[in-house]
């Protein structure tokens, strides 16, 4: 293929869910970073002329994609697209400091302009990774795309098409309102493996997600998925973002950005690489501003849907300055306490909380640091800092 690119991007979601505010502290395990997230802006677009509908979410070129998927489908295949008015929603993502890369394709009712597309039912996915200083990232996204594009054609049109009336952009039915509560979240989810998702409410929880948009109207969208590699690597994918509501019987609408995580380890179970990888994905959607240029909500009117209002934009970005400025507080009390500790002329050399303290006139003394939990960070530290008293 001969792509030109075009920013990356990604997609997302499918079942609601709701639960009660909890606090409970999350410990996170070893999974490897995240290699940013992207905006996605799939045009809906009918087909030009000689191709093929595309809602694009990868780095290349529209057209290019286009008339590749025109050339290689088979002639039953783009029959079933146009006469259905369907579009292939296409991925691919690049993680560069883990030499990794991902590709899925699926089918879904084509979105007019100016709306997101629904997640695909079914999907075809495709993975790769290679050492990191033979990484090539545009040569990884082709591979993968190919691949999964490959698969795509040569599976049956019955099971490609498989709940394809998920992604309806009308129809449905509306389940009974909910009250009102700032303590409760919703996760829209589709996911490979069947995890516990409890870590995943605690994320929302703990930066005060129901405050700033209503569960009843908006959801944190959660696309995951996992695979083994012939290596016997385990490879863990994952997106998050904000979506509306959906009707009952319909997938959500994709967001137009989310956060992208990869989890690649070396043992383990699919469905715990797998959480891994949408607490990490979660996570950086918290983390992420949610408003203004670039801002995870900035566009979350192409998710709309009939008779949901969107959220007020104000009321998130009240929360997200009050979350900011308790975070510069927090920030403010480490450096006085730092500052303390330098008055009083003391270093402390310490491994795993076992400290040897030595003051300004050489004296010196061996202590246990005490472990406490630093809720910027969600996770439990050695405090250091101590000259004694």
């Amino acid at each position: 293929m001969n792509f030109s690119k075009r920013p990356s991007a990604m997609l997302l979601p499918k079942v609601s869910l709701s639960r009660p505010w909890t606090l409970a502290a999350l410990a996170l395990g070893l999974v490897l970073p995240l290699l940013g997230g992207g905006s996605a802006h799939a045009s809906g677009k009918a087909a030009p002329i000689g191709g093929v509908a595309v809602a694009n979410f990868t780095t290349f070129n529209d057209a290019d994609l286009s008339f590749y998927l025109a050339k290689t489908l088979s002639p039953e295949l783009r029959q079933v697209i146009r006469e259905r008015k369907l579009s292939v929603v296409a991925r691919t993502a690049t993680f560069d400091t883990v030499g990794a890369c991902f590709a899925s394709v699926g089918l879904a009712e084509m979105a007019p302009a100016g709306r997101s597309p629904r997640q695909p039912a079914f999907t075809l996915d495709s993975y790769r990774t290679s050492a990191v200083q033979d990484f090539d990232g545009a040569a990884c996204s082709v591979a993968v795309l190919e691949s999964a594009v490959a698969t795509l054609n040569d599976t049956s049109i019955a099971k490609v098409l498989g709940g394809i009336e998920k992604t309806a952009l009308t129809g449905g039915s509306r389940e009974s309102e909910l009250v009102a509560n700032p303590k409760t979240a919703r996760i829209a989810s589709n996911i490979g493996q069947t995890y516990d998702d409890s870590p995943l409410f605690d994320q929302l929880h703990n930066f005060r997600i129901g405050e700033a948009v209503a569960h009843r109207y908006v959801a944190t969208s959660v696309w995951s998925r996992s695979t083994r590699l012939d290596s016997g690597r385990l490879m863990c994918v994952a997106q998050a973002g904000f979506t509306a509501r959906p009707p009952q019987e319909r997938n959500f609408r994709l967001p137009t950005i989310w956060q992208n995580f990869v989890s690649l380890q070396d043992e383990g179970s699919l469905a715990d690489c797998e959480q891994q990888a949408a607490i990490g994905a979660v996570r950086n959607l918290m983390k992420e501003p949610w408003v203004g240029k670039g801002g995870s909500m900035t566009n979350i009117a192409r998710t709309r849907e009939d008779g949901i209002p969107l959220p007020d934009l104000k009321r998130v970005a009240a929360v997200e300055n009050q979350l900011v400025a308790e975070t510069q507080a927090r920030q403010q009390v480490v450096a006085s306490r730092n500052t303390q500790t330098n008055r009083v002329s003391c270093t402390n050399q310490c491994s795993n909380g076992a400290c040897l303290r030595t003051f300004s006139d050489g004296r010196q003394e061996r202590w246990q640091a005490p472990r406490v939990y630093n809720s910027f960070k969600q996770d439990w530290e050695w405090n250091t800092s101590s000259c004694g008293g």
